[in-house]
């Protein structure tokens, strides 16, 4: 788990975070923790652990939360589950940051890591707040796909 304040340098602390880790040639998915992978009573969401089940992307969670207490509780919630706390979590306590968060992401898989041509997209984004959609979709990403979560998630 990473927690990037205000005034980090988000560049170099994300990439020496990803360089400590391993990861395969697939698909990007990016998901958001409050509202989206944890519900409002910090239950699970069943769609998305599915998805997660299934093991075919390289998964993040990237939140946004300028609350220290609930960044360690949503964190101990989602390290409860064997399969979710293997996922890496990226915090960050400023807004709108998530758009630069993604694209650092996004480059440095570009970069070092590659990305598997039989996939259908290289970065699927997942969150229930418009405005960061909106903010990752800010930069150019090869073949994306950005879903604002409500309550399934049938498309993918």
């Amino acid at each position: 788990m990473i927690v990037l304040k205000k005034h980090d340098n988000f560049s170099k602390r994300i990439d020496k975070f990803l360089s400590k880790l391993s990861f395969k040639k697939a698909t990007l998915c990016i998901i958001d923790i409050h509202n989206t992978m944890l519900s409002e009573n910090n239950i699970i969401n069943k769609d998305i652990f599915s998805l997660i089940k299934r093991k075919k992307y390289n998964y993040f969670y990237c939140s946004y939360d300028g609350n220290d207490k609930r960044i360690i509780f949503n964190k101990n919630i989602l390290n409860k589950n064997p399969i979710l706390q293997s996922i890496p979590k990226i915090f960050t306590k400023k807004i709108g940051s998530k758009g630069i968060i993604v694209k650092i992401i996004y480059d440095y898989f570009e970069k070092n890591i590659g990305f598997d041509k039989r996939y259908k997209y290289n970065l699927i984004f997942i969150d229930d707040k418009r405005r960061n959609i909106q903010d990752v979709n800010k930069f150019k990403y090869k073949k994306k796909l950005f879903i604002k979560f409500k309550n399934n998630l049938k498309i993918i």
